[in-house]
């Protein structure tokens, strides 16, 4: 336990800035055997994907909803790396209608920069691609940061499980994974990002996590304070997805109120292209 303190501070003084991934990759290395939470979402589980329409008036390519192409990933972002692209999306447990706005709005602040900054006017497109899977998902899940608990019941659900599977076990292995892993949640959770390099730590962990059977990595959204969770895919596990429906949406942010209303739909049956329809009244 004592070896793990020493790695768990080397890692939080490194400049990140500087740091090659090698150096941090000897460091997860050296932190041994760890319990995961591991997490499977069950058959028809929905992954909202979005994306702004910057420099498209209307999406009509199922491959333009999904994952980004490697020639393309070229910076470190929270669960992936400049060598692995991962399909991110949003996630709620059985979401209800008021479920479902979450999702939209985390997916808003995911990909639109502008909304985060406070009294900043703002209009434009965004569409939103609902993705299901035909296969159950295997997922290693963040859910340790304690202030998240307290904001989201599945967060907790999941957290009191995993403490309860860990006290039945090893304690030294229990107090060590559960150090190893708030200090991971305090990684997945950084709000000031001064640059991408910020995210190597979450982003080279996810990257040696997400391999073999483990699809993913779902994390709660810090841009919506715990509320709803991300999910980050690794490129095989594309497979077990599917479109199912395609929402497209202006959203408006006027002081600090962000509204989203959606202007067009379809449903896509699981086709490489889709026709979005106007809703009446809001062309």
């Amino acid at each position: 336990m004592e070896n793990l303190q020493k790695t768990i501070e080397q890692l939080k003084k490194l400049d990140l800035q500087t740091t090659h991934v090698n150096n941090i990759i000897a460091l997860f290395m050296s932190v041994g055997v760890t319990e995961n939470i591991n997490l499977s979402l069950g058959v028809n589980s929905i992954i909202l994907r979005a994306r702004p329409n910057k420099d498209c008036p209307r999406f009509t390519d199922t491959q333009e909803l999904s994952i980004k192409p490697a020639r393309y990933n070229t910076d470190f972002q929270r669960a992936s790396t400049p060598r692995k692209t991962m399909f991110y999306g949003v996630y709620m447990s059985q979401p209800s209608q008021n479920e479902l706005d979450i999702m939209r709005t985390t997916a808003a602040y995911e990909t639109i920069p502008e909304i985060r900054l406070p009294n900043n006017p703002y209009s434009g497109k965004l569409t939103l691609g609902y993705w299901t899977n035909h296969e159950p998902l295997n997922l290693i899940a963040i859910m340790h940061k304690k202030q998240y608990t307290e904001i989201n019941p599945y967060s907790m659900e999941v957290f009191h499980a995993y403490r309860e599977h860990l006290a039945n076990g090893d304690k030294n292995l229990m107090q060590k994974s559960i150090a190893f892993y708030d200090f991971l949640a305090d990684e997945f959770s950084k709000k000031d990002i001064r640059g991408n390099y910020d995210y190597k730590i979450s982003a080279l962990f996810s990257e040696a996590a997400s391999r073999n059977s483990v699809d993913g990595i779902i994390y709660p959204s810090v841009r919506l304070g715990g509320m709803s969770f991300n999910v980050a895919l690794n490129e095989l596990a594309i497979k077990k997805l599917k479109l199912d429906s395609v929402e497209e949406a202006t959203v408006q942010q006027e002081g600090n109120n962000v509204s989203i209303s959606i202007n067009a739909f379809t449903k896509c049956n699981n086709q490489s292209t889709f026709k979005l329809e106007d809703v009446p009244g809001k062309q």
